[in-house]
């Protein structure tokens, strides 16, 4: 019985010098064994980045291909078909026909362009009175 006295008043005399309330002292040290001062969310975790998740895809370029899990976040590759999702129609504006270079488009459309320039000058030619 006199070891548990002097163990509470010596647990006491430490809350008292700490300035913590002896009846919140248990608690105290229980929450100070969970919560640890030296790592941090912020500066500290960020030294420890040094392993990379992804890579660049493939298809699309960017770096989202998961190593490890070998598909891309971003377009879904080796998926035959592009991951596009109507929740998020700002990501499928972003590789919309027009936003890159339209390598084969261009030409269709110069080709399309040069069929009617044609056929509206055999109209014209047709419509205009013949001299004779």
């Amino acid at each position: 019985p006199r070891s548990t006295l002097s163990s509470s008043s010596a647990a006491s005399d430490v809350y008292k010098r700490q300035g913590i309330n002896a009846e919140y002292g248990g608690l105290f040290s229980l929450l100070s064994h969970f919560v640890s001062a030296t790592m941090t969310k912020g500066t500290a975790s960020f030294g420890k980045r040094q392993n990379k998740s992804h890579c660049l895809c493939k298809r699309c370029g960017r770096r989202a291909f998961h190593v490890s899990k070998k598909r891309c976040a971003s377009c879904g590759y080796p998926d035959a078909k592009m991951r596009s999702y109507n929740w998020s129609i700002k990501a499928i504006r972003r590789r919309a026909p027009g936003t890159g270079r339209m390598r084969y488009m261009k030409v269709q459309a110069k080709k399309i362009n040069q069929v009617k320039r044609v056929t509206d000058a055999i109209k014209a030619h047709k419509q205009a009175p013949q001299k004779f």
